[in-house]
């Protein structure tokens, strides 16, 4: 019986959606699984009309060799809410099943069939997801930006800030790649994804030690699940982290926090399960 070992790795194949936007029977997609104890965790990388999306996705083996996956972190321009459901190859070559989604460009259910089959190697993987982030329609601009693509910040400490960026805010560092750099820097990626550089730079632009954390000032937005979550765990980290003693809601739940750089974060989503969470503070710098 199949256990999960054979997952792991870079996939690539179709879809055939019957139902869903019209132009969009047939469309290439790539999955790149792994375990993580008993849990497959992935990104489903596709396009449409030169629209690069990448969602993320979880779930586990029913039953040994059956697949659920379930969408945790969608692109709200393509898909929000869906599940795919597949069978592991005996041979753990092919992935084949179905899947069933909101789409939203059709305000309702989208469903087919999905089969994918192992890449043999990452870069055969990567040559073929920039066969999807170049895919184009005759209609499709190629001049108009799709998406961020990073954001990049100067750092004095770059130990600290990699500290902080994967300990305190759970972001997933990813190597950085050999393009001749000339100084020491790290990367981390979204599931969706876009990319945060940080730049060992004490010669950068940096705001100054004893600015006040002012959402009118610079800043860039990180969106999560659950806001009140992530507002709890950063709280018991105490006075270690400087951040604005509630959850804001004067247009949806939202909270700023500081880097070890005084550069500010906006920590923001559309739910707070814990409704005890204090929620009546005013905008810093109001």
């Amino acid at each position: 019986m199949i256990v999960g070992a054979g997952i792991t790795g870079c996939w690539n194949g179709m879809i055939t959606q019957p139902e869903g936007p019209k132009g969009y029977e047939t469309y290439p997609i790539f999955f790149e699984l792994r375990m993580e104890g008993h849990i497959v965790v992935g990104t489903a990388t596709f396009a449409y009309d030169n629209h690069r999306s990448v969602c993320a996705f979880g779930g586990g083996f029913v039953e040994g060799r059956f697949l659920q996956l379930d969408y945790i972190d969608t692109d709200p321009l393509i898909v929000r809410y869906g599940t795919n459901f597949c069978a592991l190859s005996s041979d753990s070559k092919t992935l084949k099943g179905r899947f069933l989604g909101y789409a939203t460009e059709l305000n309702g259910l989208a469903w087919g069939e999905v089969e994918l089959g192992r890449v043999n190697g990452t870069e055969s993987f990567l040559q073929s997801a920039k066969a999807v982030e170049t895919a184009t329609s005759p209609r499709a601009d190629k001049s108009i930006p799709q998406k961020f693509h990073h954001v990049s910040l100067p750092v004095n400490d770059l130990r600290a800030s990699v500290s902080f960026y994967t300990n305190d805010l759970g972001l997933r560092e990813i190597p950085r790649p050999d393009l001749g750099f000339r100084i020491n820097g790290a990367w981390f990626q979204l599931p969706n994804g876009q990319q945060l550089h940080l730049l060992e730079n004490p010669k950068g632009t940096f705001r100054s030690k004893d600015a006040p954390l002012d959402h009118n000032d610079c800043h860039f937005a990180l969106r999560v699940p659950d806001v009140g979550e992530i507002y709890k765990r950063l709280k018991l980290r105490g006075n270690d982290l400087k951040m604005n003693p509630d959850i804001l809601f004067s247009s949806y739940p939202h909270f700023y926090i500081l880097d070890p750089d005084n550069h500010i974060i906006e920590i923001n989503g559309e739910n707070v399960s814990d409704k005890t969470i204090n929620a009546g503070g005013k905008e810093p710098g109001s």
